[in-house]
Parts: C-alpha cells; structure tokens; sequence
C-alpha cells in the first residue's frame, strides 16, 4: 500500500441509527464537501410565490421551472414534492449546522446576474453571511442604486476574500455593431470604492493585526471574458488604439487597488 492512504474504522454496536458524528472530523469534512460543494459557482437569481415575500432560489429553479406543476405549501413555506436541496442539511440540528454552514456557504461562490438578486439573498441568510468568502457579479448586475445597500450587508461577511466584478462594469465603453453606446450598467471605479468603503473599513479594521487575513486591496476581482474593449478604450492606462481587455482589466485593478489604499490611508 506504499503512496496509499488507508482509513481504518474500528467496529462499532449496530443501532436503529448511524452515529455519523462519531465519525473522525476529517472524515466528516470529506462527506459535506461532497454533498455540499457545487462543481461550478451558484448562479443566484430570485423567486416570489403569491402571497409569499420574495425569496433568493438557484438560477436553475427559475429557468427550467422546476417549479412547474407543484403546489405552495404556505404552512410549511416551501413547494409540495419539490426535490429536496442539499443545503436542508443544515436544518438537521444545531451542530450539524455549525459544521456544514462553513462549507456551504463558505467553500461556494455564488454568481448574481443583478444586484437586487444580491441583496435578497444576503438579507435572507442573515449571520450565514459570515462564512461568505467568494461573491460574483455579473457584467450587468451593477445597479448604482442597490450597491450601497449590498456592500454594507456584506460588512458581517468576516471571511470574505474576492468580490468579482466583470471587466465590463468599469470599463469606459463598450462596442457593438461598430457602434459605441454607454454601458447603462456602468460604474466609475471611484463611485464602486465610495459605495464600498463602509464596508471597506469594517473589514480592514477587523483584519488589523491578523498576519493571515486577507487584505481589502484584493478583495475586488476583475474578471476577463471574451469581450472586445473599444476601438479606443478609454480608462487611464490603456489609452492606445485597440486595446486589449485584458490590459483594460489590468488598469482597473491598478485604479481599484490605488483608490481603496487613498480612502483608507494605507500603501497600495
């Protein structure tokens, strides 16, 4: 068995139950990142039933109308026959939920194609907020209106270590047909900081000392696509002719990174 790992389990009494949490730690662990943890980010999205407020559900739910032909069950607040969701795990007690929230919550991203998605989904979970380490946004998710509101409900998400922004939301212009027109969903890098800096300084505060925490001058991503910048792309940096999306994306990390260090008054 030399280069093999082997786990050795000691026999244990039969019962009426399985004594999962006599399970080794590691073991457990193993199990939740199966049942838990999504091969690809959570694309996020939300649903309301009649007479119900709205409620945050998975992309999936809503395009391929698994919801179709089942009823609303208002004394339990859920639909009738519906498959049940892996995260009902965290339902089943109290430890259980402090053992899979972490993972749920915290080894998944989740992708929001609208901000207003966003901030359904994150004033739902209330404290599960957390665990949250990764949260995507779309290239037209940004609306300039929700994300002041957004930012400052992920002030309680301790862990928080990306918030990915598409290249297109601070990008000067975007091109189609040979037409330019002004992205409706576009935002100045200095507007995004100065809706984010609540946020912002609570996060930098608590992670004062802490030599593992993560920094906020990386905590906004700027993600790459397929996407061609204008003929001429104008944010600072990438002024020359056609230039490429990703030194357009280059520049508004620089931009980013530059205008959180001013407002917090901390070095780049």
């Amino acid at each position: 068995m030399k280069g093999r790992r082997v786990l050795m389990l000691e026999p244990f009494t039969i019962t009426e139950y399985f004594p999962f949490f006599d399970l080794p730690p590691e073991l457990r662990k193993m199990i939740y990142d199966l049942v838990l943890l999504e091969p690809k980010n959570i694309a996020m999205c939300t649903h309301k039933p009649v007479g119900q407020p709205r409620r945050p559900v998975g992309m999936d739910f809503r395009i391929n109308r698994k919801h179709k032909g089942l009823s609303w069950d208002r004394t339990k607040g859920k639909w009738s026959g519906q498959t049940p969701s892996s995260f009902a795990l965290l339902f089943v007690s109290q430890r259980m939920l402090q053992e899979t929230a972490p993972v749920a919550y915290g080894d998944n991203t989740f992708d929001f194609a609208d901000m207003r998605w966003a901030k359904v989904f994150l004033t739902t979970i209330g404290n599960m907020r957390k665990y949250l380490k990764h949260i995507r946004f779309g290239p037209t998710s940004y609306r300039y209106s929700e994300a002041s509101s957004v930012f400052n409900l992920l002030k309680s998400a301790d862990s928080l270590r990306t918030i990915t922004i598409n290249h297109k939301v601070s990008c000067a212009r975007v091109t189609t047909s040979q037409h330019y027109i002004w992205c409706r969903w576009h935002a100045r890098v200095e507007d995004l900081v100065a809706q984010a800096l609540p946020m912002l300084k609570t996060l930098h505060k608590a992670r004062e000392g802490q030599v593992a925490a993560a920094s906020v001058l990386d905590l906004f991503v700027v993600s790459n696509d397929d996407f061609a910048c204008s003929v001429i792309c104008t944010m600072p940096g990438t002024e020359q002719s056609g230039a490429t999306n990703k030194a357009c994306q280059e520049a508004i990390i620089a931009r980013l990174r530059t205008a959180i260090a001013k407002e917090l008054k901390i070095e780049s």
